[in-house]
């Protein structure tokens, strides 16, 4: 019969209405059911391999789950044909299952002489069928189906199920455990005495199981680093032990020293049966050791036969047994065990701790997912942050009870892990809570224990996770944390909504309020920073966004940098020469200058609320000097100097620095530094992954560059680079500044010449009406960069324009003569010839007051007193901005004086 522990069921009442909740001594969950059923072939998910727990069975499925617990599947296909019932064809999918079940005595049908295969099959049918199964049909008594229930629940086949209407449909989890329950019964045979037990249950009689015999579980992967192996001691003298290969399915980790016997088909262990009494497991959290309760993490020590542990949950003392068996995350090297530590206790016949596993969980949230390089990126920011790659490690990855992949973890997730070498053990959680936070409070016993303080939310108790600054609490909606080493941390969250995530134990790890919305907060690159005169004068930040977007921010007095506020006098010692923001009157203490990667928040009225500098430590610079050897891109030596890409691996390596995984959330950014008419000119915008990788194999031309990274994750990098080949995500285009809305806050209207008139959100910076303007358009429809253009060719200081004094079509070329503003010509004045495209030059007409007006036409300018404008080169690239300003092409004409 089956093992004693199975609490045995035979209450059947007249309307079959039972509820058996009993607790099944091997199949916990429905995914532990499922996975042995399919390890053993006996069931199967859908073609996805997904269970659908929740939907029900057919009568046609049941059949086929219990001619597969006979272990007759290979007899499926040779079956299939006429049955005799009329209802299912030959040609039906399940006549093979159906004729096996009727030859085993499992089913009989309808008197109607129909089977009914589609219908959903109800729980005591499925009973009646695992009856069956288990051959105890013959000797049933009684009327049905009080009598198939009542056998079931004895045998302990509805152990863990919660069934009210045994004639309801039976759902697809239930069916599982039931099947499941059923694998170490042992069946009934008949003999030519009548019928009696079987000395083998029903998976070693049917499905070539093999139990193996009892022993103590003292090697799994997380302690040898070997995958999907496990060896049981048997305790003999001399010492025995087998090792055995596990199913990659199966996690072996928990059993490590209980009593276990393996279950084994094929040559692997598709289940470790525990035989070691749950009375006999403590698992809990160490509250104190020998009646010390320090903070968690503060003191390890060694234990020894007579030191006592406290368990926290359970609030019990237990004593160490003689010659104790130590774990310390899987290793028995010099274990220690600390106040805080996640223990299994494992107690010998007298209540005494024999074997402890003691581990202690590194706690963060994840943040990016390289699937990749199998590498976990975690949130920073003021949470610990850093990373851990799994590739080509034994790692075990758990959610729910469940076995997941990397893939399977979200941001946002907490993960809490330890490892033993390259063995990894990781348990994922993504609960969360919501609601008020009305209470932070120590529970005046434990003071200067964090673990030990009561935090309320939505009127239920939570503990903190962890020791003293192993939570975080965050006041802008998760983007930054600060570390909880007080409850006084907490005042600013008090009597807030909030959302907290809690740890695997239920305890809260994160809590997040409010604050700035995410769109109010970006990573940006830094340009420059100037002074600029619209009726006051006001102080500038130039970046570029993520976005590509070239734009300004103002920087005011309230403006802070690190979180230090910019006040009056500071802004008095602005630089606009050096291009700096600088706090501190000597030494400056903080500073933003150009090419700086910062993280950036506004004020709600579109100001600089704060800018975040990078940590020193997660940022690496690269400077090659003019005129030395130029790195190449390609599989690079880190111990030589330069800009290294691996582009099979997906990462990138800067000054000699290891190198760190680029992935979907990096940002590139590309700048390259020319001289234009106006000095020195960055044009900077992003460049894409793949765009380096394209010219892997070229130059990428005298680099500097910035490396911000994020634990092993290259979070931004900026390449400075001429080379053409690696080209920006977005280009410029130029037009007139037609219009300014609203003091130039609102909106700005910017005529492209062919193109319809554009009338978008935006600031025009220097830019005044009828000026031509080079811009962007952002990733949000607005204008994200407009820059006032300087004519390119003038004349004197007081002949500073030029008349068109005619236009030579055949050769296409401008004869120029300089002029002053209103065509009164330059006495004596040499003729310059210009060249013109007729095809892509743009003439405008801004000769009324605060008026453009396109001209398709070149020939209306001639005769006409101009402005003249060389934008690109001969290859279309920008003047200003790294083209060849030789050409001598005018690209636009502004047309100043009839």
């Amino acid at each position: 019969m089956r093992k004693t522990k199975r609490i045995i069921a035979l209450v059947v009442v007249a309307m079959f209405l039972l509820s058996l909740a009993a607790p099944a001594a091997m199949a916990a969950t429905k995914e532990d059911a499922f996975g042995r059923l399919n390890a053993l072939k006996v069931a199967v998910g859908d073609q996805n391999g997904d269970p659908q727990y929740d939907k029900n069975f057919t009568r046609a499925e049941a059949a086929a789950i219990m001619v597969n617990l006979q272990g007759m599947n290979s007899a499926i296909d040779a079956a299939k044909g006429a049955t005799k019932f009329k209802d299912v064809p030959g040609s039906h999918w399940a006549s093979g299952v159906v004729n096996l079940a009727v030859g085993a005595g499992i089913i009989k049908g309808y008197p109607d002489g129909t089977y009914k295969p589609d219908q959903n099959v109800s729980y005591a049918e499925m009973s009646a069928m695992l009856v069956g199964v288990l051959g105890y049909t013959p000797r049933l008594q009684g009327t049905w189906p009080s009598n198939v229930i009542g056998k079931a629940a004895q045998l302990g086949l509805l152990d863990g199920l919660s069934v009210t209407d045994y004639n309801a449909a039976a759902i697809r989890a239930n069916v599982f455990l039931a099947s499941d329950n059923s694998l170490d019964v042992k069946p009934l045979k008949e003999t030519k005495d009548g019928y009696e037990e079987d000395t083998k249950t029903l998976m070693e009689s049917k499905l070539s199981v093999t139990i193996k015999k009892e022993g103590t579980v003292t090697q799994v992967p997380m302690t040898s680093g070997t995958k999907n192996k496990v060896t049981i001691d048997y305790g003999t003298v001399p010492a025995t032990s087998d090792t055995f290969d596990v199913l990659a399915s199966v996690d072996v980790n928990p059993t490590l020293g209980l009593k276990a016997e393996a279950w084994v088909k094929d040559d692997k262990v598709f289940f470790l049966n525990v035989k070691t009494s749950a009375s006999d497991i403590v698992t809990d959290t160490v509250a104190a050791i020998n009646g010390v309760t320090n903070n968690p993490g503060a003191t390890a020590q060694t234990i020894v036969a007579g030191n006592i542990i406290k368990a926290d949950k359970a609030d019990k003392d237990y004593t160490v047994a003689a010659s104790p068996t130590i774990y310390k995350n899987y290793s028995t090297t010099a274990p220690t065990v600390s106040v805080g530590d996640a223990v299994k206790m494992i107690l010998d016949a007298n209540g005494k701790v024999k074997t402890i596993l003691a581990t202690s969980f590194t706690r963060r949230m994840a943040d990016t997912i390289n699937t990749t390089n199998e590498s976990i990126t975690f949130k920073g920011d003021g949470a610990p942050g850093g990373s851990i790659t799994l590739k080509d490690k034994v790692a075990t990855i758990l959610k729910g009870g469940k076995a997941i992949g990397i893939a399977d973890i979200k941001a946002g997730n907490i993960v809490e892990y330890y490892n033993n070498g390259d063995s990894y053990y990781i348990i994922v959680t993504d609960n969360t809570v919501s609601g008020k936070l009305t209470s932070s409070a120590q529970d005046g016993v434990n003071a200067s224990n964090v673990a030990k303080f009561k935090v309320v939310l939505d009127g239920k108790e939570y503990k903190l996770s962890g020791a003293a600054g192993s939570a975080f609490y965050s006041i802008d909606d998760g983007k930054n944390y600060s570390a909880i080493n007080s409850t006084s941390d907490l005042g600013s969250v008090l009597n807030q909504n909030v959302k907290a995530i809690l740890d695997k134990g239920g305890a809260i790890a994160y809590i997040n309020a409010g604050g700035t919305s995410a769109t109010n907060e970006f990573v940006a690159l830094v340009r420059y920073t100037k002074n600029v005169d619209v009726g006051e004068t006001k102080h500038y930040i130039y970046v570029v966004k993520t976005d590509g977007t070239n734009t300004y921010y103002e920087v005011t007095k309230d403006s802070k940098i690190d979180g230090a506020t910019i006040n009056e006098e500071i802004l008095k010692r602005f630089i606009a020469a050096t291009g700096q923001f600088q706090i501190g009157t000597t030494g400056y203490v903080k500073e933003v200058v150009a090419n700086e990667i910062v993280k950036i928040s506004l004020t709600a009225d579109g100001k600089i609320d704060n800018i975040k500098k990078y940590n020193g430590s997660d940022v690496i610079n690269k400077t090659v000097v003019a005129g030395t050897a130029v790195p190449t891109l390609g599989t690079f030596n880190p111990t030589a100097a330069g800009i290294g890409v691996d582009k099979n691996a997906d990462s990138v390596s800067v000054a000699n620095s290891a190198y760190y995984a680029v992935n979907a959330d990096t940002k590139i950014f590309k700048v390259a530094t020319t001289v234009g008419p106006g000095g020195t000119i960055d044009d900077a915008g992003m460049t894409s992954w793949s765009a380096v990788e394209a010219i892997a194999t070229g130059s990428l031309g005298t680099v500097n560059a910035i490396l911000v990274k994020d634990g092993g994750v290259a979070k931004v990098l900026v390449l400075y680079n001429t080379d053409a080949a690696l080209p920006l995500a977005s280009e410029y285009k130029y037009g007139a500044l037609a219009e300014i809305g609203n003091d130039g806050k609102d909106y700005l209207k910017i005529n492209e010449g062919a193109v319809e008139a554009t009338k978008k959100e935006g600031t025009p910076g220097a830019a005044g009406l009828q000026d031509l303007v080079r811009f962007k358009i952002d990733s949000n429809g607005k204008f994200g960069s407009v820059e006032a253009v300087t004519a390119a060719v003038t004349g004197s200081a007081t002949y500073n324009y030029y008349k068109i004094s005619s236009i030579v079509t055949a050769d296409k070329q401008l004869k120029l003569v300089r002029s002053d503003s209103n065509g009164n010509e330059e006495p004596a004045g040499a003729t310059t010839y210009m060249s013109y495209d007729p095809a892509k030059v743009k003439v405008f007409d801004i000769s009324g007051t605060n008026t453009v007006v396109y001209v398709p036409d070149v020939a209306t300018a001639s005769g006409k007193v101009v402005k003249l404008y060389n934008a690109y080169d001969s290859d279309g690239k920008d003047i200003l901005y790294g083209g060849d300003a030789n050409d001598r092409v005018i690209d636009y004409i502004g047309i100043v004086h009839q």
